[in-house]
């Protein structure tokens, strides 16, 4: 039997992606940008970086590490946002300042 599920259904979930977000918010308001790198050795059953439909409006914007130039362009179009580097495989707990 078919049922159509809603868009909370079918969103990815990582549990620790949430946690992490709500300490942030709770901890430091304002909004953020997180840069994700991963080293290789990545779960590929969790994944960190998805955001809402609306970027520009949430309160935390996720996104891959894309290399120095690169990332350099995402952090001055999110110019108004405090910038985070994540390392998942390193520490899949804490950020550090970029």
């Amino acid at each position: 039997m078919y049922r159509q599920e809603t868009i909370e259904q079918t969103k990815p979930v990582n549990a620790r992606r949430g946690k992490i977000e709500r300490r942030l918010l709770d901890q430091n308001g304002g909004r953020h940008l997180v840069v994700v790198r991963y080293t290789g050795t990545q779960n590929p059953h969790e994944e960190w970086v998805y955001s809402r439909a609306d970027i520009d409006a949430s309160e935390v914007v996720w996104a891959h590490d894309m290399g120095v130039e690169e990332n350099r362009k995402l952090i001055a179009y999110f110019k108004d946002r405090t910038v985070w580097l994540f390392q998942p495989d390193v520490d899949p707990e804490s950020l550090a300042s970029y």
